[in-house]
């Protein structure tokens, strides 16, 4: 981090509103996309003054990376113009994103999950289809059909050949909620399959 940087960093610790807002969009125009940088906005968005928000964000927009990523996701919970930014420039971090939202997952609460869901399924990997068909069995029916809705999304995204592999072969371990036992290979694709079909939510797994 050069000298400048780091002085607009500083500038991000004063208790002054019109100065943090300025080093923030100073950040973001001169496109300073190192980790440390990305972090110094990152952390401050819990702040409750919502113009500093929006130009952490928007700087942020300009520069994303996964540095940002543990503070992003709780921001999805504020709703609005918030959660659409923030949600975006978790998409735009790709694969480092479907990993934090992994690993987020387990601990998150429901309007969490949810965003952790639809943000899966826009981004669309092979990984972040096998984990949404992991947690069909243990989510609730609301959940499940937005997994489902998620799964469709994503597997349109997939190139054929990831597609392909994904439905035929279900390298998934999924557990029957009213059973017990773990399904085969057909039931796991059977999931995948509706999914794609946009049908089967509350149906899934009850026999």
């Amino acid at each position: 981090m050069d000298a400048v940087t780091r002085k607009l960093c500083a500038l991000l610790d004063r208790d002054d509103v019109e100065l943090q807002c300025s080093a923030a969009r100073v950040l973001g125009e001169l496109g300073a996309a190192s980790g440390e940088v990305r972090a110094c906005l990152a952390k401050r968005l819990p702040t409750r003054n919502l113009t500093l928000k929006h130009y952490l964000l928007s700087a942020l927009e300009r520069i994303p990376g996964r540095e940002a990523l543990p503070y992003l996701f709780p921001v999805l919970k504020e709703g609005g113009k918030v959660q659409e930014r923030a949600a975006g420039i978790i998409v735009s971090c790709g694969a480092a994103a479907v990993s934090a939202g992994k690993a987020l997952f387990a601990s998150a609460d429901e309007d969490l999950k949810m965003q952790i869901v639809r943000i899966l399924g826009t981004i669309g990997t092979a990984e972040g289809c096998r984990f949404l068909v992991g947690c069909i069995p243990d989510a609730g029916a609301e959940l499940r059909r937005a997994i489902c809705l998620a799964l469709r999304e994503a597997l349109g995204r997939l190139s054929t050949g990831d597609r392909r592999s994904l439905i035929g072969s279900a390298p998934v371990a999924l557990v029957c909620p009213t059973t017990s036992r773990q399904p085969g290979r057909s039931e796991a694709r059977a999931a995948i399959s509706l999914s794609h079909s946009g049908y089967g939510t509350a149906a899934m797994w009850t026999q």
